[in-house]
């Protein structure tokens, strides 16, 4: 166990180490992949990167976090939602989704009220200048968590509709919308 432990503590570690993400991609990519071949084992030493003071750990820590779908991670991902880092918020609010834990439904509602519109270099040194209007705002990729989360987060969805918050309001809304829309589909192709 010692051992495994150490290669996990080597692997997050090794997250931070790359200079140049974008040229380095495959690499990092190839770590998270290594993270997640891991599984259970990983998770704890992740919730533990997620206090790192690099964003490339903490951005990839909540990445594997949401792959390996473990809901240990569910309250540490939570806290992510505060971040300094846009990107790191952004994919904790998938990550979130992806576990599909309804504790995750409030936090993803306050996160609606999140006004950085920014991309950051992170995910922007990844992603072609032509698709950067593509990676969208925090409170867009809360609503991507939200509507992950599907069925069980309606009933906060629609009293969040009736919020002070017009981004809140139109944030749920929406969500609500792709939701119902992916239910209906869902009950006509059965």
């Amino acid at each position: 166990m010692k051992k495994i432990n150490e290669e996990i503590h080597n692997l997050i570690k090794s997250m931070g180490n790359i200079k140049d993400i974008m040229r380095q991609w495959d690499e990092y990519k190839g770590i998270l992949h290594s993270l997640k071949v891991w599984g259970e084992y990983a998770v704890e030493p992740l919730i533990e990167a997620l206090k790192d003071a690099n964003r490339q750990i903490r951005y990839g820590a909540v990445l594997v976090l949401g792959d390996i779908k473990d809901t240990r991670a569910v309250e540490p991902l939570i806290n992510a939602l505060k971040d300094e880092n846009s990107d790191v918020r952004r994919q904790a609010a998938v990550s979130l989704g992806i576990i599909g834990d309804i504790r995750a439904v409030k936090p993803l509602i306050e996160l609606l009220k999140d006004e950085d519109e920014s991309n950051s270099d992170l995910i922007t040194t990844v992603v072609p200048l032509s698709h950067w209007n593509e990676i969208g705002s925090v409170r867009q990729w809360a609503m991507d968590g939200l509507m992950r989360l599907g069925r069980p987060a309606l009933e906060m969805l629609k009293e969040a509709v009736n919020d002070e918050n017009q981004l809140v309001r139109s944030g749920a809304q929406r969500a609500i919308n792709m939701i119902e829309g992916r239910n209906a589909h869902e009950k006509h192709s059965k």
